[in-house]
């Protein structure tokens, strides 16, 4: 997937809008090249976890179909911890699209995880300890 520097710094505009409360969001557009970040309300309203509102999600996800759109990926962001998936991340995750995380700790990094299969979690983990990034990093307003 790409993402359009556009797109990338309205992701973390939100995100540092929220702070500290988690935000979240969805990508829409063709699967490989979003065109849109739709912003959605934390339904948890908390600082460590995230849950899309059910009546908006269903209002975008109409919205979505009635354009001819597709979910390309989802985001998040973390207030209190970096850019890489946590446990509850992994076990929520029910769309098969890249997830994006947002640590607002500090300057804001943006990380595309382009799966939350076993294996894609495995190496991104693995890329931690090496203090590498998953698969993309952004280090606003500069990429790494």
């Amino acid at each position: 997937m790409r993402i359009s520097q556009e797109l990338a710094e309205a992701m973390i505009a939100h995100a540092l809008e929220e702070h500290p409360i988690e935000a979240c969001g969805i990508l829409c557009g063709p699967e490989d090249l979003p065109a849109r970040v739709v912003p959605m309300e934390n339904e948890l309203d908390s600082e460590t976890a995230y849950a899309l509102e059910p009546a908006q999600q269903l209002s975008v996800w109409e919205g979505m179909y009635d354009r001819g759109e597709e979910l390309a990926g989802t985001y998040h962001s973390h207030t209190r911890h970096e850019a890489y998936p946590s446990p509850r991340d992994v076990e929520y995750a029910v769309y098969d699209v890249p997830h994006l995380i947002i640590c607002t700790k500090g300057g804001p990094v943006l990380r595309a995880l382009a799966s939350i299969e076993p294996a894609c979690i495995a190496a991104a983990m693995a890329s931690r300890s090496r203090d590498r990034p998953m698969c993309v990093c952004w280090r606003y307003p500069r990429s790494c």
